[in-house]
């Protein structure tokens, strides 16, 4: 039992201290993007952003004490992605506000675009959110 768990511990040691790309090998991309998709660096402007009105005696939470706070900059760059729109089912309402119900008396569902994201329905059923 014993030099089975010792055989563990150095193969896991083993692959801890192999390079995580092969030597030789070109960096892969994960499958979501092209490939001829590369990482940019975003470059910040020179004028850190004005800092807002503190009273002396207050500092930013992840700034020590006696240290001082870090200036904060701003970025020129602008990204363009397409709307959002998905389709999901809605409950039909009826004049009054109150859902429809079909002869089975099961609530009446419609599939809508909507253009603002909104919880997936399944995982609302599956954790008892409502």
């Amino acid at each position: 039992m014993e030099t089975k768990v010792i055989l563990r511990w150095k193969h896991l040691l083993d692959n801890l201290q192999k390079p995580v790309v092969p030597e030789g090998e070109p960096e892969r991309v994960p499958n979501v993007f092209p490939p001829i998709a590369k990482w940019r660096e975003l470059k910040h402007k020179n004028a850190p952003v004005e800092e807002p009105m503190w009273p002396s005696h207050m500092r930013w939470p992840n700034v020590p004490e006696g240290e001082e706070e870090c200036h904060q900059f701003d970025f020129d760059e602008t990204f363009d992605r397409p709307p959002f729109t998905a389709m999901s089912e809605v409950y039909e309402i009826d004049h009054k506000g109150k859902r429809i119900k079909t002869r089975q008396g099961k609530a009446k569902t419609v599939q809508q675009i909507h253009k603002d994201g909104r919880p997936d329905s399944d995982l609302l059923k599956k954790h008892k959110l409502s």
